[in-house]
């Protein structure tokens, strides 16, 4: 299998951290140990929760950024590290590499300072109602393009 690699953003705008619950873990007798550590659907939950937050604390949303609704047609992740339930996941979010009407938001996990996970969404500024894409709003342009 190849190695897929992520060129993670340098700085970001946004950090929050989450708390890795029971529920969040999958377990498993490996060797006569039981084992139980979170999987990799879940690191995308987190993400997902991760984006929620950064957008909220700009005033978007996944249904409106700026009079956008958006569409994620990529997803690539690089699994590092392993998290168990009460472990707190600092996860850091940056919008970057935009284009007319895309960009990429990525996510960098980590715990007690080690990288977990890298995560990398493509995302495509769209409008439902008219089924057509849209430029990337200039409002989250400003706010984020470097």
């Amino acid at each position: 299998m190849s190695k897929l690699e992520i060129l993670m953003p340098e700085n970001y705008f946004y950090e929050t951290e989450l708390v890795v619950r029971f529920a969040d873990v999958a377990n498993a007798a490996v060797l006569g140990t039981n084992v139980s550590h979170m999987v990799f659907d879940t690191y995308l939950s987190f993400v997902n929760e991760a984006f929620d937050l950064f957008l909220e604390s700009y005033g978007f949303s996944k249904f409106d950024i700026a009079g956008a609704n958006l569409i994620i047609p990529n997803c690539q992740s690089v699994y590092l590290g392993e998290l168990n339930p009460h472990d707190k996941v600092k996860i850091e979010v940056c919008p970057t590499n935009f284009e007319e009407k895309a960009c990429d938001i990525f996510f960098k996990m980590s715990k007690n300072g080690n990288t977990v996970a890298n995560i990398k969404l493509g995302i495509i500024f769209y409008d439902y109602a008219n089924h057509r894409t849209l430029k990337v709003p200039e409002k989250f342009l400003e706010l984020f393009k470097r």
